[in-house]
């Protein structure tokens, strides 16, 4: 049998993903470690990847998942810090619209300095 860790809706579709959001964070937070936060955050993309979403649904997921890795940063140690950091930078290599792309990696080094991410910091530009 296979199971997914989660569904994320975007627009009418939905993307079944093989690892979810919160099992992304467990990875990347207090308890992880760097190689189970990377791995995850690379099983996540890969399976936005594989759904085949338009440019701008795929962003759209990828920057709500550095909102969710960021939200806490300001309550998590140095070194947890730099882990979420630096899996927040792979997410931004995955981005397609460069200003947003641009916004993630300005908030990979918030998140590093410990300031905490809201959906504003990171949402996509007006078309």
């Amino acid at each position: 049998m296979v199971t997914f860790g989660a569904i994320a809706p975007v627009g009418a579709q939905s993307v079944v993903t093989s690892v979810s959001i919160a099992d992304i964070k467990a990875s990347c937070h207090t308890g992880g470690s760097d190689q189970a936060c990377i791995a995850a955050v690379e099983a996540y993309i890969a399976d936005i990847r594989a759904a085949g979403l338009p440019a701008d649904q795929k962003d759209a997921l990828l920057a709500q998942l550095v909102v969710e890795l960021g939200s806490i940063a300001s309550s998590l140690p140095a070194n947890v810090r730099a882990r979420v950091a630096d899996a927040i930078n792979i997410i931004a290599n995955e981005i397609t619209d460069p200003t947003l792309a641009s916004r993630i990696q300005v908030a990979a080094a918030n998140v590093e300095a410990g300031i905490d991410l809201g959906g504003g910091d990171v949402s996509a530009s007006p078309a």
